[in-house]
């Protein structure tokens, strides 16, 4: 009996503005033995390390307290039945935590198209915000039983889309937000729109 090989892998997943996950996958070598602990250590940068022991066969540990600014060094290590030794360990990509969205859309504007369909747009923020980001666009209605239309964009460089499916007999304005791994923008908002009235038959 041998000590396990590294955990298969891992990442992370932000959880919020102080809170992320670290994650990982058995070792492809258990060393002949159940894997029974993990040990995940963690070193914020300027900070003392800390070691965590996890129990098999949970593959995730929460850092908390994170704060922007102090990246976080992390690995994990793997032990199994033979003893509390544990084998090689993987490290993580050097985590460098983010901001929530700091800066709304500059502006956005509404123009009604053909009946129940809008088109919105707006500008991109004066401060670029960081991470994964992207735009969400949500209808307000007049008509609080009208269904919420919304869209959330592919990426920072599209600055306009389209809603259908909106009640042509009701007004609207949207909201257009950034959102990232860790929270949101406040919402920028549109002009009121009305859609034209359909032509009376003769």
């Amino acid at each position: 009996m041998t000590t396990p090989s590294a955990p298969n892998g891992g990442g992370y997943i932000y959880m919020g503005p102080t809170m992320i996950c670290i994650t990982w996958a058995e070792p492809e070598n258990d060393g002949g033995a159940p894997i029974t602990t993990y040990m995940a250590t963690i070193t914020p940068d300027g900070q003392p390390t800390t070691e965590n022991l996890v129990q098999a066969p949970e593959h995730t540990y929460l850092i908390t307290d994170i704060v922007y600014g102090v990246s976080i060094q992390a690995s994990v290590k793997a032990s199994n039945d033979g003893g509390n030794t544990y084998g090689p360990e993987f490290s993580f990509p050097l985590i460098v935590p983010i901001l929530p969205p700091q800066s709304p859309p500059a502006s956005a504007e509404a123009a009604p198209l053909e009946s129940g369909t809008a088109s919105i747009s707006w500008t991109a923020p004066e401060i670029a915000p960081e991470g994964d980001s992207h735009y969400f666009i949500m209808s307000v209605s007049s008509n609080p039983s009208d269904i919420t239309v919304s869209l959330e964009t592919a990426d920072m460089a599209q600055l306009n889309c389209i809603l259908n499916g909106l009640n042509p007999a009701s007004e609207y304005y949207f909201t257009v937000q950034i959102v990232n791994q860790v929270g949101s923008s406040t919402a920028t908002s549109t002009n009121v729109i009305v859609f034209p009235s359909e032509p009376t038959p003769i």
